[in-house]
């Protein structure tokens, strides 16, 4: 296949070490939930866009750019059946697992004594509140540990006071 000036690329080049790493780190990630029991099946897809630039007397030099995802399925604490409605799909950026449900999903699945919705785009973890701040607007302001300040919407005050118990 390959004439004069050169170079035969396949699957085990140099070319592909990066998508390789990608593969194996991704691989690796989802047989460790299978293991762990999150998940019982993982779906691993490469994208390998292929094209061709420089044409230099005849020549064309070829480039790749790949994109490795993963979509896990996510079994029911109770039963242990995969849920088909919720899956985990692996955010490259990250370099984590994400849940792929609605808010509302969620917050039907949490305990209820531990967490509580306190926005429409936000739900916290009750033990990890550091503490709240009231103000004179009826805002009230919560600090987490490790600094992350948010607030609970106007929406949301009454139900916090009441899994409060203010």
């Amino acid at each position: 296949m390959c004439k004069e000036n050169c170079t035969e690329i396949n699957l085990s080049s140099s070319v592909f070490n990066e998508m390789r790493d990608n593969f194996d780190a991704i691989l690796k990630k989802a047989l460790g939930n299978i293991v762990k029991g999150k998940s019982g099946q993982a779906d691993i897809n490469l994208k390998l866009t292929i094209s061709a630039t420089g044409e230099n007397e005849g020549q064309l030099k070829p480039k790749f750019k790949h994109q490795v995802s993963s979509v896990m399925a996510i079994k029911e604490r109770e039963s242990g059946m995969v849920n088909p409605n919720a899956e985990m799909v692996y955010d490259e950026e990250e370099g984590e697992y994400v849940l792929r449900l609605r808010l509302y999903e969620v917050e039907q699945r949490l305990n209820p004594h531990q967490f509580v919705r306190i926005s429409n785009s936000e739900i916290i973890n009750l033990k990890k509140i550091d503490y709240f701040d009231l103000s004179f607007t009826g805002t009230i302001c919560v600090k987490l540990r490790g600094g992350t300040v948010t607030y609970i919407s106007r929406r949301y005050v009454s139900k916090v006071k009441t899994i409060l118990g203010i």
